[in-house]
């Protein structure tokens, strides 16, 4: 009976080690390179693109879209890491699911409710489809690059 007693407690400490194990890495995250300044003012840019292209949709402006577009084609050569772009590829497919279906909903019951409200969110939507797809088409095609290679 101690016997299995004994054997029990070498079983439970033998799990614990196990599930305490931390991977080595975990002891040297001082040793992580930092990510670079232009890594993270491509980061900013974007936010702040689409932010921007949000407040924009107040002002009807005639070229707005081809500004908005080339502002996304600027942003989207800014170095982003390898890590980042699969996150910024799932998070931008849903930014622009989300506008596209926004533009194509119509907002009807809010038209007629509130009609200036419906154009705004109409405008805005266009405005980060504007933004968000050319960054996502630079991003994935410099994911298909580095897939090649």
């Amino acid at each position: 009976m101690a016997k299995k007693k004994k054997t029990a407690k070498k079983a439970a400490r033998a799990v614990s080690a196990v599930s305490s194990y931390k991977p080595l890495e975990h002891h040297f995250h001082s040793l992580k390179p930092a990510k670079s300044r232009y890594i993270v003012v491509g980061m900013w840019a974007l936010i702040l693109a689409i932010l921007g292209s949000v407040m924009l949709a107040l002002v009807e402006t005639p070229y707005l879209a081809l500004i908005l577009v080339a502002v996304g084609f600027i942003v989207g050569f800014m170095n982003f890491e390898h890590e980042e772009t699969v996150k910024f590829l799932v998070s931008a497919a849903v930014i622009l699911i989300v506008a596209t279906a926004i533009l194509m909903t119509g907002f009807s019951r809010l038209e007629i409710v509130a009609p200036v409200v419906a154009l705004y969110l109409k405008r805005a939507a266009f405005n980060v489809i504007s933004v968000a797809a050319p960054v996502a088409f630079i991003i994935s095609l410099k994911a298909l690059k580095e897939l090649a290679e």
